[in-house]
């Protein structure tokens, strides 16, 4: 497959053609998304040469890439176990100083078009995203594993075990990619995201009634939301894989 990689500083028009990436994640993170779009913004506007654009020969928009320069000790151990979020809140200008140079770069999220999934467009963009963490230190990435929905009942420290049945390697296939390209699973960040919303709104982003209080699972969720009637709440706290390429980046 051919495709042309672009940042956003040299593209900054191909994020307004993003829709159809976007949909591939479940509702409850898009709507979450929607809430701390100021994160976002500051993100794109501040550091548009990591976020990455894939197209295709008729530059139609096929998969993205976001990402934000982030500090800390450089230790695997010293990775927050709230993951995405960490990166997200305190990456960036939110996180960074005088005295808090970055030394890393976090992958926000990766999105491939669901027509293009299966061609190698993840392993394209890693090795994309290598190239640019180059310019500020390591990469690092809180990894969402793409079959861990299909087990939520299971723990993600249990989950990451799990090998392939042929094969001495990951059973998950994005974690595997990355494995594969160099990374190392450092550890399991458990309060990666954490998602509130109302019964209503859980039930408008899962197509789900919950009659009662308690644990539910939910289509595309890596754990079971936690129902609560009294409260009128639902939340989600989705644990992630850490995985850090390492200095060199090999």
């Amino acid at each position: 497959m051919t495709v042309r990689f672009y940042t956003s500083q040299e593209r900054p028009e191909l994020r307004s053609q993003r829709a159809g990436l976007a949909a591939i994640w479940p509702k409850f993170i898009r709507e979450y998304d929607i809430k701390i779009s100021h994160y976002w913004d500051t993100l794109v506007n501040q550091f548009p040469q990591y976020q990455v654009f894939v197209v295709d020969e008729s530059d139609r928009l096929v998969a993205d890439c976001y990402s934000t320069p982030v500090h800390w000790d450089g230790r695997s151990e010293g990775l927050s176990e709230r993951g995405w979020t960490w990166a997200i809140e305190f990456g960036g200008n939110h996180g960074l100083g005088p005295n808090r140079l970055a030394n890393a770069l976090s992958i926000l999220g990766a999105s491939v078009l669901p027509s293009e999934q299966g061609k190698g467009l993840g392993a394209m963009i890693l090795g994309k995203m290598k190239e640019l963490a180059l310019n500020v230190g390591e990469l690092v990435a809180p990894v969402r594993p793409t079959r861990k929905h299909l087990y939520p009942l299971t723990e993600m420290a249990r989950y990451v075990t799990w090998t392939h049945p042929h094969r001495e390697a990951p059973f998950d296939p994005w974690l595997r990619t990355h494995l594969r390209l160099g990374g190392q699973a450092v550890g399991v960040a458990p309060q990666s995201m954490t998602i509130r919303g109302s019964i209503a709104e859980w039930e408008d982003w899962t197509q789900m009634r919950f009659p009662d209080s308690g644990d539910y699972v939910v289509p595309n969720a890596l754990v079971p939301v936690r129902i609560d009637r009294e409260r009128n709440e639902g939340v989600y706290v989705e644990p992630n894989i850490w995985v850090r390429y390492g200095a060199r980046l090999q």
